[in-house]
């Protein structure tokens, strides 16, 4: 099994929003009101169902939905020291905000992290 190098989760979800500017007004009817009648999308039960090596598709059936991609690469070999690989990040994200973002190698799960998932 090849060593995981977290810098690609590390440098996506760095770049990825959260929450919003402090003080700012909430508009009455706005995102906060149809997020509170809107169901989620992904659940802290089915993060927790999650296992290593589980396919895109497999997390896509648990979840019910599908992820949105946030990057992709490919590695290519270098003799020796690194194998190839090919690597996706994907985000589910729930109208209340929180989230979950699985990282997969070869369609393999290899880290899946989760944000205020109920």
């Amino acid at each position: 099994m090849r060593a995981f190098a977290p810098w690609p989760l590390i440098v996506a979800l760095s770049l990825l929003p959260f929450g919003c500017a402090p003080g700012a007004p909430e508009r009455p009817g706005g995102a906060a009101a149809s997020a509170r009648r809107e169901p989620p999308v992904v659940t802290l039960a089915e993060y927790r169902r999650l296992r290593p090596r589980m396919t895109y598709l497999s997390v896509r059936m648990v979840v019910g939905a599908p992820g949105e991609e946030l990057a992709s690469n490919y590695e290519p070999t270098i003799r020796g020291v690194l194998p190839s690989g090919f690597r996706r990040i994907y985000i589910w994200k729930n109208p209340d905000g929180s989230s979950m973002t699985v990282l997969f190698e070869d369609d393999a799960l290899v880290l899946a992290t989760q944000s205020d998932l109920r």
